[in-house]
């Protein structure tokens, strides 16, 4: 025991006998030392826990890391998909075959369809005008469709 002092000798014998030891705070690292130096359990693993906490956080770092880096992706390839889909989707008009906004004969038309799909919704019945759908009753026809 080369180098360990009969002090620092107590306090690991007391640890070891009673689970705890008393030591002033100028005193443990001596103490921790001559604990290592020994292979006592318990207070040997301070320092090789510090360095498995650094370990392990290194780990869980790279691990974040390389999850980050593989939501990136996912994302990139995702993005990639919706404007290849986009590509494909303008690749399919073209001018000629929709108009975005109806021209008059068009819009007239579509007022013709919906007038008479109103004329078919409505019936006048003992004189007065009647809804086929939700029932509504007016006198005038204009009444109905309003």
């Amino acid at each position: 025991l080369k180098g360990i002092e009969r002090v620092d000798l107590e306090y690991v014998l007391d640890f070891l006998y009673n689970g705890e030891a008393y030591i002033a705070q100028e005193e443990l690292n001596k103490f921790l030392e001559t604990a290592q130096e020994l292979q006592v359990k318990g207070l040997q693993s301070n320092h090789q826990d510090e360095s498995a906490q650094q370990e392990e956080v290194e780990i869980q770092s790279k691990f974040r890391e390389v999850n980050e880096q593989n939501t990136t992706n996912q994302n990139i390839k995702q993005s990639e998909s919706i404007f290849d889909s986009l590509e494909e989707l303008a690749n399919t008009f073209t001018d000629s075959d929709v108009a975005l906004v109806p021209n008059e004969e068009e819009k007239l038309e579509l007022n013709t369809n919906i007038d008479l799909q109103i004329e078919q919704m409505i019936e006048k019945n003992e004189g007065k005008w009647q809804c086929k759908l939700c029932g509504k009753i007016a006198n005038k026809k204009r009444n109905i469709q309003d």
